[in-house]
């Protein structure tokens, strides 16, 4: 086998690859024999004589992760889950960040999650059946809305219009009697106010939602919480008037919820806050996420410095930045070819060029002479 008797009758050897044996390979014929080199994706048998596919979902346990790997003949195919997208090599699936979309959550802020993403609306706007874009709520339509006075709708808010000797109140949203209604201001220190807030409230609607506030013309503290005046002003305690109606910190504090945006509760509010800055312990402060401390190994080989809401990478010289696994790389320099007359090694942040015997570098260490 493998050989055959020419007319001389001397035994020479037979070129099996003259048939074309190795399918999905190439043919390598030997003396009395012949194995196959196959091509990528396929492996050879145990005689070496024939290519069969790799199964690669098998072999590589973790291939198409986020997604169903499909073996065809001679590769696979990643199928992704739902909010998943390949990456560029087509091994797995990464999350399609949907708040790139143009006009995603519109009237709203956009939060990108892990195979999908949620909008959250400003206020006055309410989320639509398909949860893509925040929609205008009529204030209009809500039983009891500007008590005493007239409701008109404008995009995400509402207004009051009252009648000769009432006012709006702190809320926005009932026409009240102007008498006894004054400045009230966020801040009070030695005496002095300062941070006046817009229009004019009672007494009750400004100490009561913070007793840290300064209230009248000319201004004085608010009473302390645990005296008999609070206790007066503020019987049904913090957030709600000595009437029993919630008030709105929001509409009270223009300043409230900085880097974040602020959803009024009955009795308190809570912020919502911006990307790269979380709640503090109280939920009512946004406070400067340091991405550089929450994630040791971003900007890995290079400097993280954390900025307002974001950080940003300096990379050293031999290394750039990779926005998709937020890390300094080492660049290749030998792709460029920068060794003349030489074999380039490439090292961590830069390279060497290697000449061969009885040559060396010059000046410029790029070129073997």
């Amino acid at each position: 086998m493998g050989y055959r008797q020419d007319v001389r009758g001397e035994c020479i050897d037979v070129d099996e690859c003259v048939s074309n044996p190795c399918v999905n390979g190439d043919c390598v014929n030997t003396p009395g024999s012949y194995h196959c080199k196959c091509h990528e994706g396929y492996q050879g048998t145990p005689t070496k004589q024939a290519c069969i596919d790799i199964d690669e979902c098998i072999v590589n346990g973790v291939m198409c992760r986020n997604g169903r790997c499909v073996n065809t003949d001679g590769s696979f195919q990643c199928i992704c889950n739902a909010g998943f997208e390949l990456t560029p090599d087509g091994k797995n699936c990464i999350d399609h960040d949907e708040c790139a979309t143009t006009n995603m959550c519109l009237n709203g802020m956009c939060i990108n999650e892990d195979g999908s993403f949620k909008c959250i609306c400003k206020p006055g706007f309410a989320l639509a059946p398909n949860g893509r874009y925040c929609t205008d709520i009529d204030e209009c339509q809500t039983p009891g809305i500007c008590m005493n006075g007239r409701c008109i709708n404008s995009e995400g808010s509402f207004r009051c219009e009252c009648p000769p000797g009432l006012a709006i109140d702190v809320d926005g949203r009932v026409c009240v009697d102007t008498h006894m209604r004054t400045t009230c201001y966020g801040a009070i220190k030695m005496g002095t106010c300062s941070r006046p807030f817009p229009g004019a409230v009672t007494k009750s609607e400004c100490c009561c939602a913070s007793p840290d506030h300064g209230f009248g013309e000319p201004c004085q503290p608010c009473p302390a919480r645990n005296s008999a005046e609070f206790q007066a002003v503020c019987s049904s305690g913090i957030g709600i008037t000595a009437d029993g109606r919630d008030i709105n910190e929001c509409a009270l504090d223009p300043d409230i919820c900085q880097n974040g945006m602020c959803e009024n509760l009955r009795g308190s509010y809570r912020c919502i806050c911006n990307i790269g800055y979380e709640s503090d312990s109280s939920g009512k402060n946004c406070v400067d996420i340091n991405e550089c401390l929450v994630n040791r190994l971003l900007c890995d080989n290079g400097l993280c410095r954390n900025t307002p809401g974001s950080y940003s990478c300096s990379c050293p010289k031999g290394f750039v930045f990779k926005p998709d696994s937020e890390t300094c790389e080492d660049i290749n320099e030998c792709e460029s070819s920068p060794c003349v007359n030489g074999v380039c090694r490439n090292i961590a942040g830069s390279f060497n060029c290697e000449c061969s015997h009885g040559s060396k570098l010059d000046s410029t260490n790029t070129i073997c002479v």
